[in-house]
């Protein structure tokens, strides 16, 4: 898509008949429009959403006339405001036009304003002008660009912080991407779906004739709509939980902006993570103790006593011992035998019959020297054992306390930070607590998301087992082999959907994380990386030293990574686009091409070397680049991209209520 010209005739500002031409140069493919505030810049940008969307930020329909020309007319008189946009889109030019009529009633009460007329129309191949059907303009624009995607490539610069958060991010990037035709493909045939193409070749089955089949189709169809009640009630918190995100975000640089306490709140963050580690720590450590204690306390406090013991025995005589480990059923089982184990025939030798009874008298009980022989061995093994035990108590216990230590020295310093935080202007301090309180809803949320996804995972089994158990009945007659048939290639087409979906969506997360970590090494003068999420919003991420970690950012820091963001986007479209036209454009998923990107006040959040750095990335990455921009900014960013200008204007501001557009030179 390339913007070749926009005619603007009483609308807002720019009274009477008003074109501007933009460059379609590759190379010299900037156009840039200087204006002060309040000449009538914004109001470029909102004559291209009116055009193509009917969408302003106006308060009244009645502002979008020229408020001179209203006052001019005579009461009864009329007169009308439009938007044309000529643009090429697949190599055809498009015409877009939306006009409407204002009629003044009264001297000094609001116009009476018609129902705006939109028409669209293209040129065919021979030159001939086709106009597109009214019931078809619509999609003829959400075609060439969707408008969920225009606030992306038609912005004003002074919201471009907030731009990776609106509610439809996710969306808006895989429409840009052409993933939406395999999602909805996808979901035609998700069986977890109640409207699915599945679940309708399930209900025509017919399994009325059994009691269970009835049952299991009811059943079936509940669970379904169970499924569909808490995937809604899923994406509503993940919605919610985003606004909350983005609401800290926007308290957090608040507070870093009031009070000087920038550094106060970034080493509160780094205390916060420190006390969760030792706390982490104190756990492992307090069952350290505990497992060390558990293992040889008996043995520790019984030193004393094995020592007393040990003592005694030395000093007892108990003279002969016997043999260790022995028996006397086996001395008597060798006497029985009449040969000794050494291979002597014990019944012609007595004396070494006597000599085995001698042993046999030693053994215990009749013995007291054996049974203390194998007490002092026994003593010593656990006198031994115990030799280690207090040191490793007391290292053990020694590493709870300086943990413990540490940790009240970090939550010391901690309390003192935030105090000093909330201590100062009162709405440093409403703004902390309000901070709290959404960390607090954020963490409900997301319990609530965790239990959802399971009770979810839970249902999506129950339903594949019902279907298991429904195919098993449906082989009864002819017709449900047909049904069932046609459900097992209806699933077949799903998982194919499904697999294609996945991996595309994991390659434009993947490309787009590229582009945009590429891109904004590229444009900012820092050393942080970007981390793109599930939900596509961005993250900064600064490498401490001890591991990666997210910091607040600025105002300032959001402009130029979301600057990124949008040169990603734009980047990933022309490789996109690129990559079709050297396969012939055949691919299953939806077309897309480069989009141009339009911007109104885009540096008011970022200083002199940002302004230098983006705008040389933008105009190298856009097919297509329209500043709207005041000369103070363009003075800087001339110096970098001055020569890629094909063509300049200038906003004459002659009253508050009356501007004028004039072409300029080359710069």
């Amino acid at each position: 898509m390339i913007i070749k010209k926009i005619i603007l005739n009483n609308f807002r500002q720019y009274e009477g008949k008003q074109a501007v031409e933009f460059s379609t140069d590759l190379e010299n493919n900037v156009t840039v429009i200087l204006g002060q505030n309040t000449s009538g810049k914004t109001t470029l940008i909102q004559a291209f959403s009116w055009c193509l969307y009917e969408k302003t930020n106006f308060k009244r329909r009645s502002e979008i006339l020229n408020s001179d020309v209203l006052r001019a007319l005579p009461i009864n008189g009329s007169e009308v405001a439009y938007v044309e946009v000529e643009l090429v889109h697949s190599d055809q030019l498009y015409t877009i036009r939306r006009s409407q009529r204002f009629e003044k009633k009264s001297v000094n009460g609001n116009p009476k304003v018609e129902t705006s007329r939109f028409d669209v129309s293209f040129k065919q191949p021979d030159g001939q002008t086709q106009i597109v059907p009214h019931s078809d303009r619509e999609d003829t624009i959400n075609k060439i660009l969707p408008e969920q995607l225009s606030d992306y490539f038609f912005f004003a610069g002074e919201h471009i912080d907030k731009i990776d958060k609106t509610k439809n991010v996710k969306e808006a990037v895989r429409a840009l991407m052409g993933l939406e035709v395999i999602a909805k493909s996808k979901d035609h045939f998700d069986p977890n779906s109640q409207s699915s193409v599945i679940s309708k070749l399930e209900n025509s089955l017919d399994l009325k004739a059994t009691e269970d089949g009835s049952r299991m189709l009811i059943e079936l169809d509940e669970t379904k709509k169970n499924l569909a009640v808490l995937n809604e009630r899923k994406e509503y918190l993940e919605s919610e939980s985003g606004k909350l995100r983005e609401d800290i975000e926007v308290k957090n640089r608040l507070i870093l902006a009031n009070q000087g306490a920038k550094h106060k709140q970034e080493e509160r963050a780094t205390l916060e993570r420190e006390i969760q580690r030792l706390e982490s720590q104190l756990v492992d450590a307090e069952k350290t103790h505990l497992n060390n204690f558990m293992r040889g306390h008996f043995k520790f406090f019984a030193k004393p006593l094995y020592e007393k013991a040990l003592k005694v025995i030395a000093d007892t005589r108990a003279e002969g011992e016997g043999i260790p480990e022995m028996h006397a059923p086996s001395i008597d089982y060798i006497i029985e035998r009449g040969r000794c184990i050494c291979g002597n025939d014990l019944d012609r030798n007595q004396r070494a019959i006597d000599s085995l009874n001698e042993e046999r008298r030693l053994l215990p009980p009749a013995y007291l020297g054996t049974t203390i022989r194998k007490y002092r061995e026994k003593c010593e093994d656990f006198n031994n054992d115990s030799d280690d035990y207090a040191d490793t108590i007391t290292d053990s216990y020694k590493a709870i306390r300086n943990i413990i230590r540490a940790l009240d020295e970090k939550k010391e310093r901690l309390k003192d930070i935030s105090k000093d935080i909330s201590s100062g202007d009162i709405n440093v301090r409403k703004i902390e607590e309000e901070r709290r309180e959404i960390n607090e809803s954020l963490s409900r949320n997301l319990n609530q998301l965790s239990k959802l996804s399971e009770k979810i995972g839970e249902l999506k089994r129950d339903i594949e087992n019902l279907n298991g158990k429904i195919s098993g009945l449906a082989a009864g007659n002819e017709k449900n082999q047909k049904i069932s048939l046609a459900i097992a290639y209806a699933n077949s087409i799903y998982e194919h959907f499904k697999s294609s979906y996945d991996v595309a969506v994991e390659e434009v997360k993947s490309g787009l994380n590229n582009s945009i970590e590429k891109l904004f090494a590229e444009m900012f003068h820092g050393k942080r990386r970007v981390v793109i999420n599930d939900d596509y919003t961005i993250t900064l991420k600064v490498d401490s030293g001890g591991g990666e970690y997210e910091l607040d950012t600025s105002m300032g820091l959001d402009a130029v990574k979301n600057f990124a963001f949008v040169t990603g986007l734009v980047e990933l479209a022309r490789q996109k686009a690129q990559k079709r036209e050297e396969i012939g454009g055949e691919m299953l998923d939806a077309s897309t091409e480069p989009y141009p990107i339009v911007m109104d006040a885009p540096f008011s959040n970022t200083d002199d070397e940002h302004i230098s750095n983006i705008s040389r990335v933008i105009s190298r990455i856009a097919e297509q680049v329209i500043f709207i921009i005041m000369k103070k900014d363009w003075a800087i960013a001339e110096k970098e991209i001055g020569i890629k200008v094909g063509k300049i204007y200038e906003i004459k501001k002659n009253s508050e209520t009356n501007s004028t557009i004039v072409q300029g030179g080359v710069s």
